[in-house]
């Protein structure tokens, strides 16, 4: 579970650099700001 998750993050955050433009940023600093929270949440209960 957690290595799946992983790769799913990581793969969402190079789709978010690669498609952030000048409005897009902030908004995908703070999603994968979330998606970090949300693997730490994951972890902690699978721990």
């Amino acid at each position: 579970m957690g290595k799946t998750i992983k790769i799913d993050t990581d793969a969402l955050v190079k789709k978010f650099k690669e498609a952030a433009t000048d409005e897009k940023v902030a908004y995908a600093c703070v999603a994968v700001g979330i998606l970090f929270v949300l693997v730490g949440l994951v972890r902690l209960f699978l721990s």
